[in-house]
């Protein structure tokens, strides 16, 4: 009996509020107040717990108010309430060094002992929230976080024909992939009549549906019967990657036609269809083959296991070819032939090509090699 009553004396009942609630909303937290190991710190976590607090939200964004506030009926005014040290209304800020059994020798009865303010802290400003906002809390946090990961993402995006060099040295190491060119393949006698650019841009509609025809007159003949040639130019996200292991940030983009399963293209799963990609540019230059190279991997990424997707850059009178060989490289030849270029995307895209001159073709997809 005389241990249970000095247990007893030996904790006080301490009752606290969230700052805005209505005084219903009160619960008592027993405190050890001989324990002088104790502090508000330790208290803090007590308390945090009792409010069931998102996982964001921590101890320290907790500040813990001394108060005597008479308990009644009515709702407490807090507008006309200010939380600052004040002798007059008995309020202090309880530090999490002190000890509980310092600030709590005494304890008033019927009264609020512990105002909680749970602040969030957004940029330089912090917003106190009350329990009713409390729960709302994680779900706004996890739109910030939603938000802020968006904006990060597109800051982080480049687009495939932006790629600078640095970040293409980067695929390139974080890969292990190496980049080799066979000999070119030179014109021939009986070559086809290269395209002849407008003086519109390369992806305005109607050079697009003057390239398509081109192509579709003298490529067409030398392809499989089940690839079609298809339009792609405005498929702005076709072929987007997203930062990984293998590549250094964010790529968006497309590319201009694609060599595709007719079955897909019917369906309109193009994506799913691939079999080559094409590039086209009216000049060439260095950002032209990175972006042709990384439309390729990132279309072979998204085919099948028993489809080895190929790319194709062109200013419709030099050709390049690449694909990725076994021995973890991307390979590449020059043609300058029309004729001869088709012929070559007829067996890539047939899958029947076993040399180019001395060189033994060893296709492979893009996640065998790395």
């Amino acid at each position: 009996m005389l241990a249970n009553l000095l247990l007893l004396l030996a904790r006080k009942t301490v009752f606290c509020i969230v700052y805005g609630d209505k005084p219903e909303s009160a619960f008592p937290v027993d405190v050890k107040i001989k324990d002088t190991a104790l502090t508000i710190g330790h208290l803090k976590e007590v308390i945090r717990e009792k409010i069931h607090l998102p996982a964001k939200v921590k101890a320290k964004d907790i500040t813990l108010w001394k108060a005597d506030i008479q308990c009644t009926e009515e709702d407490i005014r807090w507008d006309n309430l200010i939380l600052e040290n004040n002798e007059e209304t008995g309020f202090l800020k309880l530090l999490p060094i002190r000890k509980v059994s310092e600030v709590f020798d005494v304890v008033p009865d019927n009264c609020i002992n512990i105002i909680i303010e749970v602040l969030h802290t957004n940029g330089d400003s912090q917003v106190s929230f009350s329990t009713e906002n409390i729960e709302n809390l994680e779900t706004m946090i996890q739109k910030i976080e939603s938000i802020y990961a968006y904006v990060v993402d597109e800051e982080e995006s480049i687009t495939f024909s932006n790629i600078s060099s640095k970040k293409f040295d980067q695929f390139l190491e974080l890969t292990g992939l190496k980049i080799k060119n066979l000999t070119k393949v030179t014109k021939d006698t009986k070559d086809i009549n290269p395209y002849k650019w407008t003086s519109h841009a390369e992806n305005e509609a109607n050079q697009q549906k003057n390239l398509l025809k081109y192509f579709a007159n003298n490529l067409g003949e030398y392809l499989p019967n089940n690839i079609d040639i298809v339009d792609v130019s405005n498929h702005k996200n076709l072929l987007n990657i997203k930062k990984s292991r293998w590549f250094p940030c964010h790529i968006k983009g497309g590319t201009d036609f694609i060599l595709v399963d007719e079955g897909c293209a019917n369906d309109k799963m193009l994506v799913d269809g691939i079999y080559g990609v094409i590039e086209l540019k009216k000049q060439l230059d260095h950002k032209s083959y990175r972006q042709a190279i990384l439309e390729m991997v990132a279309a072979d990424l998204r085919v099948g296991d028993d489809v080895k997707v190929f790319g194709i850059l062109t200013d419709m009178r030099n050709w390049t070819v690449y694909w990725l060989d076994e021995s973890k490289r991307i390979m590449s030849v020059n043609v300058t032939s029309c004729r001869k270029a088709f012929g070559l995307i007829g067996q890539f895209a047939a899958n029947n090509i076993e040399y180019i001159g001395n060189h033994k073709v060893k296709r492979t997809k893009f996640l065998n090699v790395v």
